[in-house]
């Protein structure tokens, strides 16, 4: 079959064509026949004979090279040769560099790593070998001499599992005499010291050619058997000529260090990273050691074998695959910082973050350039917030110094000062009074910290707002502050001190660690208290208990510190009684004990005193947790299925048989207690978090939670309800005043567009268009202003047929809704008069001799009022403002007075009288009015919407109706209306072909790709000519001559194709996924054929459709 008769699922490729040169007569030189483009100026090669045989090279020739490499480090892995890629990944995780770092592949597996500042090549170096993917990685500094040779080992560290582990061996001998089998111990990972993990233990060991790597090693504790289960994360390979670790075991045999272990070379020959003590590079050490009887592995003298200084901080894979996903660059922590202290939550994800409540993170030291923030990639990767905002100062500092974010559904941060130092602006939250935050970032130079205490002191001169200043101030205010080196000189502090002073700031009580920055070195350690927070005296009296917290860091050199505007205080629990304690005689005892002892004082007092003590006593107990009902019931299972196989092999051993007995006895017990306990806690916690034997089943549950709520159907039927109800309960007393409708309109219309309250964003359909019916273009969501008008009409036709205190007070306060209004009123009946006089014509009156409409000011003289008809002949004594039509009507007919001119009795005596006196007006000549047909007559001058019932059709679905409304009305943000708006994007065209401008017209369906589709979805498409828009094909599908049900359905399929195809185009052009035609066509049929379930002709639908279901994807029959 000829592929070009089918289109293509993707746009065409544009084809690259590659232009000849011209032929010529003269010859071409071999440096154009062998090279492209030559460029003179980027390396230049010449001719430079030499006689000797030996080439020789000087100092002056290889200078620049010395140069251009003198900040490089070459190192290889031990092992196989890792991948450049996930390489390049580690060491950009593991590696906190200031500058940029160039990774260049050499040969026999060696990697050239140069750096451009002195400070990373110094870091790398200094540190010793590294553990990078899981190995050792030895490093050796760049020389003139270099060749990538590799130093042999016989001894190497490698880190293990011990799986399996029980908890008595859990110490530092327990775990020395289980390392001791494999290798020299040399230390433990911080999860394991501090116990915090209990999975498996962690152990690092140092390992020489004899080691044997034993799979499984047998403990014995008290008499019982234990087969630990062993995992190495890493084997060194032996070479089979030496038995040295540092080489493959096929790669050649060139003898570097005959002792086989890694010696201190001479630094003026050999270029070897000189080792360190063995430590663990993590930020937290662990503070149990692990001891050994035999071998001291810290003696370096003896033999100075490959250390390991930096224990990954994540766990390495089982491929040796370590990627580095670009996370944001916010303070993060690894696994091991909350380990500094128990109970301190560490803020290191966006779930952590969740947690602590944060809506706003400044971030110091970025290290971003300025062109980052154009990139759409780089940003839609660095979010940290759902609803984020951000501002920055990189254009005033290269790189990027300070990044503020904050979640823009909490709160609202607007900059009012911005230097290359400090970011300073006002922050609005419901939940509290506005305030000025200041982040500071200050330079390191002490000179250029001048201008940041100037800066800082015009940011709030007149201390009018309560005002927090926080951040890295790179100085110290106090020489306590500071921990080794040399002491700081007074006239250093007194700057800043002056600055505080000065600005009447004070600093906000801090609990966590004191000193927040560390040199990072071992020998000549300096730590500093660089970084805090002040607060002027408006910001305390606002905020009295506000505190700030240090926690500790392990991605940068100085600490995050968390501000909390209340002080830090624990969660609360209510105490729960747990019905298994009933069956637990220290229980009683404990219980009569308390209530025994004799009452004093009030007996209530007595009581509460008593339950206080029982509570304290109670929880003392290890049985008061469920956790010790389920060890014991666990422990008991594994200790009767031992005593029943032991009772097997010797039945009649009636010890046995006891303790059998006596065995399931307690565990009958600690079950039935159990249960007890989860019968009581699924009444509490059914509904809230599920039961831990359903955690697949509730997680599903949790992900749908608040489903409808979250989804446009969901936002549009609360927001109809809140709005009714708003008026329901206000509407009776006041009127809304503008301003509040004018908010609440725009809250509920960033609500239904965006999910939120308080997003600025552009949505291109007014919130006045989306209030309206959808008969006349809108969702039918309640207006707040149509509801106003037709309460305003109803208590003008309750004024008049009816009798009530309202309307009594209404008749003797203002006499006639159509009188003219005066300056004096209130809000309600400037609205009521306002809305009275824009229906005027909709009010008709019966003229009977009860009715009591004014004869002045009532339309009621053939469709208007007397002071209009006759402003200049109009009596005004006999017609007064409180004058009424009944007073001019006697049961015989008109009794006028005959002070009224003869035009104007004339005219009325026109008018006849009715015998029926039920109703003094109607509305539209109808004697039985609906809220609704009030409702409805505030929109009756707006044009209507023609596909209404072809967008909005029966069993419509919402998600799908309201993208196509949307497209009928222009709310789609292509360019094309983007454009009419003055808003400009860089790629206009359309994301499905790529070659037409984006319009809507284009997207829906004039497109190749989005016609394919359509005609893969509706097959009747394919007999047009033409390609039609989307308001062509709902026509086409409405005049199909089919039941109305059928049509329904084809409604829901052209509705399901415009969603998912608007879909398809934002994920191609923000997320940059591409679906093709027949997967994105498999898509929508697979959503039509869940929205047919159930209908009445759904089966028939289906097939004409030509949807069908297989497993779990659609299929079709073609």
């Amino acid at each position: 079959m000829d592929p070009s008769a089918f289109p293509s699922d993707f746009p065409p490729l544009t084809s690259s064509t590659s232009s000849l040169p011209p032929s010529s007569s003269k010859p071409l030189t071999w440096d154009r026949i062998l090279t492209g483009s030559p460029n003179p100026t980027e390396f230049t090669i010449s001719t430079l004979p030499t006689p000797e045989d030996i080439i020789p090279f000087m100092q002056d020739d290889i200078a620049v090279a010395n140069d251009e490499w003198n900040l490089a480090l070459v190192g290889y892995s031990l092992g196989r040769r890792p991948f450049y890629e996930a390489l390049l990944n580690a060491i950009r995780k593991t590696w906190n560099l200031k500058g940029t770092l160039k990774l260049i592949s050499l040969s026999e597996g060696f990697f050239l790593f140069k750096f451009s500042t002195q400070e990373d090549y110094e870091l790398v170096w200094t540190r010793g070998a590294w553990f990078i993917l899981g190995r050792p990685f030895i490093f050796q500094k760049w020389t003139p001499h270099f060749s990538p040779k590799r130093e042999e080992f016989n001894s190497v560290p490698i880190w293990f599992k011990i799986h399996d582990l029980p908890l008595c061996c859990w110490t530092p001998i327990g775990i020395s005499k289980i390392a001791t089998k494999i290798g020299t111990p040399m230390a433990v990972d911080a999860l394991t010291a501090s116990k915090s993990r209990l999975t498996y233990a962690r152990v690092c060991v140092q390992v020489d050619n004899t080691a044997t790597y034993p799979e499984h090693i047998p403990i014995s504790v008290t008499g019982k058997l234990f087969n630990l289960k062993i995992e190495y994360e890493w084997k060194p390979d032996l070479c089979g000529l030496c038995k040295s670790t540092s080489r493959r075991p096929k790669s050649r045999h060139i003898s570097l260090n005959s002792k086989g272990i890694l010696s201190l070379p001479d630094s003026k020959v050999a270029t070897s990273n000189p080792p360190n003590p063995p430590t663990i590079a993590n930020p937290i050490a662990p503070t149990a050691q692990i001891e050994h009887e035999q071998v001291n592995a810290h003696n370096t003298n003896s033999s100075k074998a490959l250390p390991n200084l930096n224990s990954p901080t994540a766990e390495p894979s089982a491929s040796g695959y370590n990627p580095s996903s670009d996370k944001p660059i916010y303070t993060s922590h690894n696994q091991f910082s909350a380990l500094a202290e128990p109970n301190e939550p560490i803020v290191s994800d966006a779930s952590s973050m969740s947690e602590e409540n944060i809506d706003i993170i400044c971030l110091l030291e970025n290290r971003i350039s300025f062109s980052n923030m154009h990139d759409r990639w780089f940003c839609a990767n660095h979010r940290i917030f759902e609803n984020e905002g951000s501002f920055n100062n990189f254009d005033l500092a290269s790189p990027g110094r300070i990044w503020i974010k904050w979640n823009s559904a909490n709160i609202s941060f607007t900059p009012s000062y911005t230097s290359y130092q400090m970011i300073s602006g006002i922050i609005k939250a419901s939940h509290s009074p506005p305030f000025l935050l200041t982040a500071v970032y200050a330079s390191n130079s002490f000179a250029d910290r001048f201008a940041l205490w100037e800066d800082l002191n015009k940011v709030n001169s007149l201390n009018t707002l309560p005002w927090v200043v926080l951040g890295d101030f790179n100085c110290c205010r106090f020489q306590s502050d500071k921990k080794g080196g040399n002491l700081i000189p007074i006239s250093r502090l007194a700057p800043f001190n002056n600055f505080i002073f000065e600005s009447h700031l004070l600093e906000i009580p801090s609990s966590g660690l004191f000193h927040t920055w560390y040199n990072q070195r071992t020998e000549n350690p300096i730590h500093l208290r660089l970084d805090r927070i002040l607060a002027n005296v408006e910001w305390v009296n606002t905020f009295p208990n506000s505190a700030y917290r240090v926690v500790s860091s392990s991605v940068s050199d100085h600490t995050p510190l968390i501000l909390k505007s209340e002080a830090l205080q624990g969660t609360k629990h209510r105490f729960m009684f747990k019905n298994f304690w009933c069956h637990i005689p220290e229980f009683w005892s404990i219980l009569l004990s308390i209530f025994d002892a004799p009452t004093h004082g009030n007996p209530i007092v007595s009581l509460y005193n008593k339950l206080k003590l029982l509570k304290c006593k109670i929880k003392a107990k290890r049985w008061e947790s469920s956790n010790h009902i389920e060890d014991m019931c666990s422990k008991l299972n594994i200790l009767h299925q031992e005593c029943q196989s032991r009772m097997d092999l010797d039945p009649l051993n009636s010890r046995i048989c006891g303790e059998f007995k006596k065995l399931s006895a307690d565990l009958a017990f600690y079950q039935s207690t159990w249960a007890s306990w989860t019968i009581q806690r699924a009444k509490v916690k059914w509904l809230l978090k599920g039961e831990e034997d359903l955690k697949f089943l509730y997680s599903k549950i949790r992900t749908r939670k608040c489903f409808n709520r979250k989804a446009l159907n969901g936002r549009m039927q609360y927001i109809n309800y809140t709005i009714t109800n708003l008026v329901a309960y206000w509407i009776r007393g006041s009127c809304i005043p503008k301003y509040t409708t004018k908010i609440i309109s725009k809250l509920c219309a960033n609500f239904l567009y965006f999910g939120g309250s308080q997003q600025r964003k552009l949505h291109l359909i007014s919130w006045v268009n989306t209030c309206k019916p959808k008969s006349k273009g809108g969702l039918g969501i309640a207006s707040l202003q149509a509801l106003i008008h037709a309460y305003n009409c109803g208590v003008i036709s309750r004024w008049y047929n009816s009798l009530s205190p309202l309307t009594t007070w209404l008749n003797i306060r203002y006499h006639s809704p159509w009188k003219p209004t005066q300056t004096s009123v209130t809000p309600f009946w400037k609205s009521l008069s306002s809305t009275a006089r824009r229906v005027k014509h909709s009010f008709s009156y019966i003229i009977h001799r009860h009715n009591t409409a004014t004869i002045m000011w009532d339309h009621w003289c053939k469709g208007d009022n007397l002071a209009t008809l006759f402003p200049n002949s109009f009596p005004g004594s006999e017609c007064e403002s409180n004058t009424r039509l009944c007073d001019w009507i006697n049961p015989s007919g008109w009794s006028i007075p005959s002070s009224v001119p003869d035009a104007i009795r004339a005219l009325i005596c026109d008018i006849p009288i009715s015998l029926l006196d039920d109703m003094n007006i109607k509305w539209n000549n109808s004697h039985k009015t609906t809220f609704r047909d009030l409702y409805l007559d505030y929109f009756a001058q707006d044009s209507d919407f023609n596909l209404h019932n072809l967008v909005w059709h029966k069993k419509h679905s919402i998600r799908f109706s309201a993208f196509s409304w949307m497209a009928c009305m222009g709310g789609l943000k292509t360019a094309e209306e983007l454009i009419k708006r003055n808003i400009h994007i860089i790629d206009s065209n359309c994301p499905f072909c790529h070659d037409n401008f984006e319009s809507l017209a284009h997207l829906l369906f004039e497109c190749e790709y989005s016609f394919l589709i359509l005609c893969n979805i509706i097959p009747s498409f394919k007999s047009f000519y033409l390609r039609p828009n989307l308001g062509q094909a709902l026509q086409h599908v409405g005049n199909l001559p089919a039941q109305r049900n059928f049509k329904n359905g084809l409604l829901l399929a052209l509705n399901a194709t415009v969603y998912h195809l608007w879909r398809e185009r934002n994920n191609r052009r923000f997320n940059f996924a591409a679906l093709s035609a027949s997967t994105l066509t498999m898509k929508i049929k697979r959503a039509i054929y869940f929205k047919l379930s159930g209908w009445k002709d759904g089966d028939a639908i289906k097939g004409w459709l030509d949807i069908r279901h297989t497993g779990n994807c659609m299929g079709s029959g073609q």
